[in-house]
């Protein structure tokens, strides 16, 4: 679905029931105001309104569309629309505290999805019958959330600085006393309220016009990570490659399903896949005024993505011969080895899991790994003998997708910096770090070593709003096990 026009941004303000009335118990919240701006994307105006409820009491709070139809009427007045949309984006920051206080919030979060302890919509929009001067009118709403279309842990305030909509400051004691603030200074608190659903309403509509005239995506995208996903799909698209082919899916009657021929490299790559490695090489408290560096290398993921070419999926065959599966980039390898490096080794390369405990790196043992990880090891002096292994060939084809989708981000950054557009390089880079991520999404579900065992619940466990159910998280349409391996493996390899 595109992105609509007409923005409602929705926010509210409440106060800890027991500060209202201390028979009131601690998880019970008096509301008290909602507050929406809605905003034009075509002409850039908006106009803002607060709602307060009629009473103290839930059964005093207002439904999604009675407030959307008191601000859709304000707008319309002011000349910030000219008629009732059939299409609305209603955002909000941390859109989960928000939505919970509408009256009808319980006929309607069965109709949006939960977004990592979030709401927005994914799958299909919200809609709903809206209040109007001519009568009731259907308005097919996507609900999205601003902090799902920023920088990891932005906060509302500093999406504002980066607009130059700066939150108003308020003193340190009102944030919990909000009811306080609204009695003896109510022109502060209605400014305040106000405010952060310009921040918030801007800052969507300065990123869907940002993806759109930048990357190319006009439809919806519920995070920076579906952003980076639709990125790669367009550039896939680009060089005359389909999205599906090249991750090793295919159609089987209007099913998605990994190839065939992956079938058994799948679940192999998925136990050599490990993640990023990050440790300090000190055990207990380290001596008084010694310098500790943590260590980071500058786009290590992106850079090793870029190395990827075309898979020839039909060309995964099973062998052992190190020599074909110490490789970095000639092919993609995946091993099961036992080793031994020498015993002044003073870091050891292969990873071996733990169980509960992460990732190790010994002397000797059995490590599942990729041929990058084995160039290493060799080069250290490891001896390794080779249980199992698997190799598979890249294409003839001299195209490099990851390393188009990289140059366009990085172009994109390079723009924005000269430009002195915060907003943008940041958006360039969430976007950009999140492709790598997506690679890797569920393939522990893939794994036939699961590190609590072989009862343990594999994947991550999310809440489904919509079946209110918990599920596991599935992978993502770029998920592949092989491709993820390979990329963290040449991080070296993993530092």
């Amino acid at each position: 679905m595109r992105v609509p026009n007409v923005i409602a941004s929705l926010d509210a303000e409440w106060v800890n029931g027991q500060h209202a009335e201390v028979s009131l118990p601690t998880d019970e919240n008096r509301l008290l105001s909602y507050q929406l701006t809605i905003l034009n994307r075509t002409t850039g105006q908006h106009c803002s309104i607060l709602i307060e409820p009629a009473g103290p009491t839930r059964c005093h709070r207002l439904s999604l569309g009675h407030l959307l139809a008191k601000a859709l009427l304000e707008a319309r007045r002011a000349g910030v629309i000219e008629a009732w949309p059939e299409t609305l984006a209603l955002v909000a920051h941390f859109s989960r505290a928000d939505l919970t206080t509408l009256r009808d919030w319980k006929k309607l979060r069965t109709r949006v999805d939960s977004v990592r302890r979030t709401f927005a919509t994914t799958s299909r929009p919200l809609v709903l019958t809206v209040p109007s001067p001519a009568g009731p009118k259907r308005i097919s709403i996507i609900v999205a959330d601003t902090m799902l279309l920023a920088p990891a842990g932005s906060s509302l305030k500093a999406l504002g600085a980066a607009l130059g909509e700066h939150k108003i400051e308020l003193p340190t004691d009102s944030i919990a006393r909000m009811d306080l603030l609204k009695a003896s200074n109510p022109a502060l608190f209605r400014a305040y309220a106000l405010q952060d659903t310009v921040v918030a309403a801007k800052w969507a509509a300065r990123v869907w016009t940002l993806l759109a005239e930048k990357l190319g995506i006009d439809d919806h995208v519920p995070t920076l990570g579906a952003a980076g996903v639709a990125t790669i799909e367009k550039t896939l698209a680009d060089l005359n490659l389909d999205l599906d082919a090249y991750f090793g899916y295919e159609r089987v009657r209007r099913t998605r399903q990994i190839l065939e021929c992956l079938t058994e490299p799948w679940a192999f790559a998925a136990n050599a896949y490990h993640g990023a490695r990050n440790e300090a090489f000190w055990v207990g408290y380290s001596p008084q005024d010694t310098p500790l560096y943590d260590l980071d290398l500058v786009s290590a993921y992106t850079t090793a993505m870029s190395i990827l070419r075309v898979p020839s999926w039909s060309s995964a065959h099973p062998l052992t011969d190190i020599s074909r599966l110490a490789q970095v980039d000639e092919a993609m390898t995946f091993a099961r080895v036992r080793f031994r490096f020498p015993e002044t080794t003073r870091f050891p390369s292969l990873p071996c899991r733990a169980g509960p405990r992460g990732l190790v790196y010994p002397l000797s043992g059995t490590s599942w790994c990729t041929g990058p990880e084995l160039v290493v090891a060799l080069a250290q002096g490891a001896e390794i003998q080779v249980e199992a292994g698997w190799r598979i060939e890249w294409t003839d084809d001299a195209i490099h997708p990851f390393a188009e989708f990289t140059g366009t981000i990085n172009r994109v950054r390079a723009d924005a910096k000269a430009a002195g557009d915060q907003v943008l390089d940041q958006l360039a880079k969430e976007v950009g770090n999140s492709a790598y991520g997506k690679t890797a999404q569920g393939v522990e579900l893939f794994r036939t070593l699961p590190d609590e065992g072989v009862t343990a619940q594999k994947g991550k466990r999310v809440f489904d709003s919509r079946s209110e159910s918990m599920k596991t998280l599935p992978p993502s349409r770029i998920t592949n096990p092989m491709l993820a391996a390979t990329i963290t493996g040449l991080g070296p390899v993993r530092v």
